[in-house]
């Protein structure tokens, strides 16, 4: 079969399990099938796909018409234009998440300077290694709960070895024999209990559950990372904290309560919502 003749099937395909954007995902995971760039696909049109390319193409079609992410197929994603690898164990990475990694560089401005970090929650490890591969001078303490997810986020941040530590535990207790810190980052699990049921299909069904849900609340991590991350942090570093929809104001609330933290910043996401919280250790 001809490169157009099957993009043409698998859009029909995908177009009939309800894809929202079945022309692309076609192209995308042809693309992957045949280990070409997406333009190679407009060039070469005619030419002719071999068996088992094909064969993995089908295949991969099959599982986006369930449903499953394009990244989990591809196992891959892009975050600050660096290549991520990602698994069933780890979110996918998110655009709005690029919001973090903003925030942390407007507070190491300085791209040779030696600051360290810690990231926690860290999942694909994609915000320490989006900072790392911005300041290469720097160190990183990245923390995650699953194990899987840490053996994840050591490929994605191979590139920055030599310059970080791989923990495994609950948020940032195992850092605390590594601080202070210049800088803590997490994305930390924040959609309430209660608002399971309005999650997407895709989101509910493939993406792993402890690293979507906190409690009744949403609340439940990141009032523990306020309460902790001041004692593990050097005077003047930057906290900064992905937050869900609705949230902001109570933890504005949380952060203006601290008796550390001071220089409180919300950060408003494309939509409008308060996505991102910063605050700064204060000094004595």
């Amino acid at each position: 079969m001809k490169i157009a003749e099957a993009i043409s099937v698998a859009n029909d395909e995908l177009v009939k399990s309800g894809s929202p954007s079945a022309r692309l995902d076609a192209e995308v995971l042809l693309s992957h099938a045949l280990k070409k760039s997406r333009p190679f696909l407009y060039l070469d049109r005619n030419q002719e796909i071999e068996n088992a390319q094909y064969e993995s193409f089908i295949s991969y079609i099959s599982r986006r018409s369930k449903g499953e992410p394009i990244a989990y197929i591809t196992g891959e994603k892009e975050f600050w234009s660096l290549p991520v690898k990602v698994t069933r164990d780890v979110l996918i990475p998110r655009p709005e998440t690029e919001l973090v990694v903003e925030m942390a560089l407007s507070m190491l401005p300085d791209r040779n300077g030696r600051f360290h970090m810690c990231d926690i929650c860290t999942g694909s490890g994609n915000i320490p290694m989006a900072i790392l591969h911005e300041r290469p001078q720097s160190t990183a303490v990245v923390s995650d709960i699953s194990s899987k997810a840490i053996m994840v986020a050591k490929e994605n941040l191979a590139r920055a070895q030599g310059r970080v530590t791989f923990l495994e535990g609950d948020l940032l207790g195992p850092a605390k024999e590594f601080a202070p810190f210049d800088l803590i980052t997490a994305n930390p699990p924040y959609i309430s209990t209660r608002d399971a049921a309005l999650i997407s299909k895709e989101v509910a069904k493939f993406e792993p559950h402890e690293a979507l849900f906190a409690g009744e609340l949403g609340l439940d991590f990141i009032k523990r990372i306020v309460e902790d991350a001041p004692d593990l942090m050097n005077e003047g570093g930057a906290l900064i904290i992905e937050i869900g929809f609705g949230q902001g104001e109570v933890v504005r609330s949380m952060l203006t309560r601290s008796r550390h933290l001071h220089e409180i910043e919300m950060v408003k996401d494309l939509a409008g919502i308060e996505r991102v919280a910063k605050a700064v250790k204060c000094k004595n």
